[in-house]
């Protein structure tokens, strides 16, 4: 009797067929989000335009990840993601000192 060979599909291939996708842990941002809802609305507004811009500019482009296939655009997200949080992490030491 043969057996069927179990077909696997290699990762960068071009295939239309939709990945599975495993469930995953709450984003850093939703969880930034929630703790400082959780501190109170006056704190939430203190912090200025700067975070509310910066948390819906984050929460667009997680959108168009989730629904495009493009990777230039996941590698291009991953680039700004790893140097923003470099950049807001060195402003925040620098301030330590």
């Amino acid at each position: 009797m043969q057996s069927k060979a179990r077909i696997v599909r290699a990762r960068g291939t071009r295939d239309n067929r939709p990945l599975r996708s495993e469930a995953s842990p709450p984003a850093v941002g939703e969880a930034d989000l929630l703790d400082t809802l959780l501190k109170g609305l006056p704190y939430f507004l203190s912090l200025g335009p700067l975070y509310w811009g910066t948390f819906a500019m984050q929460i667009v482009l997680l959108v168009i990840a989730a629904f495009t296939k493009l990777p230039r655009f996941h590698a291009a997200f991953a680039v700004y993601f790893l140097a923003f949080t470099a950049v807001m992490l060195g402003s925040n030491l620098l301030r330590l000192t």
